[in-house]
């Protein structure tokens, strides 16, 4: 993997690889838009939680990292 200047421009590819019933796998490459050499690579793992109830009692459904600011 190779270093990335400050301001130096950068393009992000990413990819769900799985999507099971109670986990979601991602990954995803950083590389240098200048050459298109890497300089970066990361995998998520994201938990998919059953539905969960707010304040009020009244359940929500959590279908991406923003719903959780609804409970948080």
């Amino acid at each position: 993997m190779l270093p990335v200047k400050l301001g130096e421009v950068i393009e992000i590819a990413a990819d769900v690889l799985k999507i099971g019933r109670n986990v979601a796998f991602a990954e995803a490459e950083f590389r240098r838009k200048s050459d298109g050499k890497l300089a970066a690579k990361g995998r998520h793992t994201v938990a998919i939680l059953p539905k969960q109830p707010n304040q009020e009692g009244e359940k929500i459904e959590i279908k991406n990292l923003q719903d959780l600011g609804a409970i948080c």
